[in-house]
Parts: structure tokens; sequence; C-alpha cells
């Protein structure tokens, strides 16, 4: 059974931990080259703790899977910044689970992005999104100043009944 926990201020670090090896997987992709000290890192996840943000640890279990990091936009607006799940997990339906529960649990207007070299992210909400809200979500490719063209993904869940 997986659990969303929220991930609290002084559990930053497990976050930041794990990141390294998100960052690590977007960089087969991305081409994106290691740091001279041997890490892949990635920057300003500190905002999920400011603002309203959620950072949530996601468990298999009681062992940790994954994270998710959302943005709050306002009202019932979200957009999932970051959404990651451990190699050892991938292909068991956990992380399609974990997403469906964040989306139940907060109703609203969503918003994902994907890089269009991310192609596994691209299909898995897809998928994902198909199964959760068929027929009823949009995507477009837009550009974005930091990482080129990205693709957008937007749907409404507010009208959907609880699974």
């Amino acid at each position: 059974m997986i659990q969303l926990r929220i991930c609290p201020l002084e559990m930053m670090q497990v976050i930041i931990n794990m990141a390294t090896f998100y960052r690590y997987d977007l960089s087969e992709s991305m081409a994106w080259p290691i740091e001279d000290d041997g890490m892949h890192r990635c920057y300003g996840l500190e905002e999920y703790w400011e603002n309203n943000n959620l950072a949530f640890l996601i468990y298999l279990e009681n062992e940790l899977a994954g994270f998710a990091l959302v943005n709050t936009k306002g009202v019932n607006k979200y957009k999932l910044g970051e959404f990651f799940i451990l190699r050892k997990f991938r292909t068991q339906g956990l992380g399609r689970e974990a997403a469906i529960t964040l989306f139940e649990r907060y109703k609203g207007e969503w918003m994902l992005e994907q890089l269009l070299p991310n192609k596994t992210a691209r299909i898995f909400w897809q998928k994902t999104l198909t199964s959760y809200m068929p027929d009823n979500f949009t995507t477009e490719i837009v550009r974005n100043r930091v990482f080129g063209q990205i693709e957008v993904i937007r749907f409404s869940n507010l009208q959907k009944e609880s699974i």
C-alpha cells in the first residue's frame, strides 16, 4: 500500500538526497553533465517548504519510494513541480497510484510539465492521466526559457467523483 506523507522542513534533506538520483536519471535524456564533485544536484527545492507549497515523501509500506513536489498557485490550483519514483519501484504501478492519490487528495486545476527529451516521463503521464481523466486533459508544446520546448499538461478534477 502506498502512502503520501507530508515532508516536514526538518526532513527536507531526504528529498534533496533523493533528488540527486532524480537528476541523474534525467541526465540520461537531457545529457546534463555531472558536477565537478561527482554529484547531480537539484537546486531551488527549498521553495517547496515556502508559500503554501507542498512536499511529499512517497512510501510503499514503510519503505521510502519517491517524492512529489507541488507548487500551489492559488485556491485549488496546483502545479506538479517534481515527481520521482526510485528505479526499484518503477513498472509496478506505484507511480501511477501515488499520482492519482495526490490528485484525489488535492482536487483542482492541475498543470504538469515534462521535458520533451524525457520520453519515459511523457509516456508515464499520458498513460496515468488517460486512466485517471480520460479525454479530460490537454497537452501542448511550449517554449521554456530554461529548458527549451516542454510539454505542458492541464486538467481539472474539481468535478470528478472520488475514486
